[in-house]
Formats: C-alpha cells, structure tokens, sequence
C-alpha cells in the first residue's frame, strides 16, 4: 500500500473521531455510542478493538482522549494507526468503508497538513492554527495583504 494513501488514511479518521474525542473520553465504553452518530459510532468501536491488541496504539489513543487538542498526542495517534493500516489490508479496507460512512454525514478535508471536518467544521491549519465558527473572506494574517491593493 501507498504510504500516503495511509498517512491520508489515518488523517481523515482522527479528523472524523476530533469533534467526538471530548465525547468518547467521557462515556462508559459500553455507552459511547449513545453520543455519537451511527456512522462515528462503527468507526469508533473498530478502531477501539484493532488499536487495543497493541500497546503503543492503546497507549497513544488512551494519550489522545485524555488530551485531544494536543498535536504531539495526535501525531504520535496518526504513526500508530498508519503502522496498523500498513500492516493490515483488511482493517485498512475496513476503515476507508467505515470513513465512507461518516463522510455521508460528516465532511472532512486533509491538504497541506490542515484538517477541516464537519459542517460545524474545526480547521486545524498547518502548523496548528485553529478555526472555529464562521470564517468568511481572506485571512491573510497580520501585516499582510492581497497583491495590487
């Protein structure tokens, strides 16, 4: 399998599971899915169960629930769960279906090392700038401006 294929992989799930990790940490695993939509919800126990069977990635999801927000517990999440896909065809045929499923009603997009997902989209920007809420227009940052005006 491509490398990047699975690194996009592993982006596009934690983009999917991001607005629902306050959710999941909080939850009984037994009731996790009473907040979550259907789709999430099938994502959520199949990754739980492939990344519980090994201890790095139970370690970097336990570390990614407890601190969703943080970008080194994401990073170290992506590289356990792209080492999974990589070794596994199967699971990673099985997630793409399941991202299938949650793209119907969650949207998600992964460029530049920036993750916008959902229609109450978080955009998570390369080199870790967070958009919340509504944005509309340029923003071209401080001192900065478009060109010819």
């Amino acid at each position: 399998m491509d490398p990047t294929t699975i690194s996009v992989t592993a982006a596009a799930t934690l983009a999917a599971l991001q607005p629902y990790l306050p959710t999941i940490a909080t939850k009984a695993s037994e009731k996790i899915g009473e907040g979550l939509p259907a789709a999430v919800g099938k994502l959520w126990s199949t990754l739980h169960k492939r990344m519980d069977v090994k201890e790095a990635a139970k370690e970097a999801l336990d570390d990614l629930l407890k601190n969703p927000e943080s970008e080194a517990f994401q990073t170290v999440f992506k590289v356990q769960l792209e080492k999974l896909l990589g070794q596994d065809p199967a699971f990673f045929a099985e997630l793409n279906e399941l991202l299938g499923q949650v793209k119907s009603g969650t949207s998600y997009q992964v460029r530049d090392g920036a993750v916008a997902a959902g229609d109450q989209a978080k955009a998570v920007g390369k080199g870790g700038t967070l958009i919340e809420g509504g944005v509309k227009g340029d923003y071209l940052g401080p001192g900065a401006s478009k060109t010819g005006e």
